[in-house]
Parts: structure tokens; C-alpha cells; sequence
């Protein structure tokens, strides 16, 4: 039995299924897609509304928090004043300076020496006596802090006129002495140390013991 051709044709062509699933989705994009949109809309509006609202007030609580310079914010920073120098003592008078020269090398006319330069530049408070020590190789001369540079400088040089070396120094004096001195070696003195030589020893003499005198031997006749 021959079959009739659009019969054929029927059961070979390929049947269409229906997806309804897929088809229902499809219908509700375009309202997801339009609900996306507002929500991006609205989240835009918000951040360029928050943006516009903090420059503005942002803006002008800038001006206002500005500072204004002012002399007392700035005292935080001030320079600290200066530390007033110490004043330097009043000069006193050549009569009115009290002067100590002490004999340190044990040779007489030492300390007349330094009195003799110092009466002639006017000092006239000066005191003479030995030191602790008569073997001083170097002159001292000490100052009182008290003592202004002019008279310092004055007796300095004075000292140097007779002495080989000076050494000065500054310390807090007592008993009222404004310079003490103790004299070194004179410009030009022997420094060395005598010597004694040692004085010979006497070898005593040696003397006869006391006896009998010898009897002389007889002669024969």
C-alpha cells in the first residue's frame, strides 16, 4: 500500500515544543530591566546630592574654622628671651686692692721683689711671708672672682716683668685678699740646688800606751 505523500511529509517534519517557562520569563525582563534603571537613578541622585550637600556645607565650615593669626596663638611658639649676661664686676680702685705674696722658693728677696714692682704701679695693701711649700718652680698668681680684668691684667703683667713663668687662675678668696701670690724663679735666677760637699773624716793619731821604759842590756867586761 502506497503512502500518500503529505502524509509523509507529516510524520517526517520535526514537531515544535513549547517552552511556557522561558516564555513567561522573557515577558518579565522588561520590568526587571526598568527596575534596575530606578534603582541605579535613585542611587545616583543620592551620591550626587550628598556630594553637592558636603561641598556646600563643607565649603563654608572651612571658611569659618580658618584661624585667625593671632598674638596669643603664636606665644606657643615664641622665641625664648634671652639669658642676661653676667655683669662684670665694678673696677676697683689700685689703694682699695688687697694684695698676698707668699715666698715659694725659699731664696730671700724673692717676695720683696714682687711687693717693689706692685708699689710702683700704686698698689699699696700688700702683704709678705713664705709659703707652705719653698720649693715652687713655677709662679702662681690666684685671683679673687670679684676682681675686675683691669687690675688682673695690671698685676699680671707686673709679675712677668720679674718672674720666669706665671701661671693664673681664679678661685673664691678668703679673708678679704683680692690676688695671692707665690713667688716661682726669677728671670735669670739659678734654679739648681747648692750642693755641701761632704767635709773628710779626721783618722785619730795613735798613741803610746804608758809603760816601763826597757832596762839596757849588761855589757860584758
Amino acid at each position: 500500500m502506497e503512502e500518500n505523500p503529505q502524509q509523509e511529509y507529516e510524520k517526517t517534519s520535526p514537531q515544535v515544543v513549547s517552552f511556557p517557562s522561558t516564555i513567561a520569563g522573557s515577558k518579565n525582563k522588561p520590568k526587571r530591566s526598568r527596575g534596575i534603571i530606578a534603582i541605579l537613578g535613585v542611587i545616583i541622585i543620592v551620591v550626587v546630592g550628598g556630594f553637592l550637600l558636603l561641598k556646600f556645607t563643607g565649603g563654608s565650615g572651612s571658611e569659618d574654622a580658618s584661624p585667625t593669626p593671632t598674638t596669643q596663638g603664636l606665644s606657643t611658639f615664641a622665641t625664648p628671651e634671652p639669658s642676661e649676661a653676667t655683669p662684670a664686676p665694678e673696677s676697683k680702685s689700685k689703694a682699695d686692692v688687697v694684695i698676698e705674696v707668699l715666698n715659694g722658693t725659699g731664696k730671700a728677696g724673692d717676695a720683696g721683689i714682687a711687693k717693689t714692682k706692685l708699689e710702683g704701679l700704686g698698689y699699696e695693701q700688700i702683704t709678705t711671708s713664705n709659703a707652705d711649700s719653698q720649693e715652687e718652680t713655677i709662679t702662681t698668681i690666684t685671683y679673687d672672682r670679684e676682681l675686675d680684668d683691669a687690675n688682673i691684667d695690671a698685676i699680671t703683667s707686673a709679675i712677668k716683668e720679674a718672674f720666669s713663668e706665671v701661671k693664673v687662675k681664679k678661685a673664691s678668696l678668703s679673708g678679704g685678699v683680692d690676688a695671692r701670690i707665690v713667688t716661682g724663679p726669677r728671670i735669670g735666677a739659678d734654679t739648681s740646688k747648692a750642693t755641701t760637699s761632704p767635709s773628710p773624716t779626721s783618722i785619730p793619731t795613735p798613741t803610746s800606751s804608758p809603760g816601763t821604759s826597757p832596762s839596757p842590756s849588761p855589757t860584758g867586761n
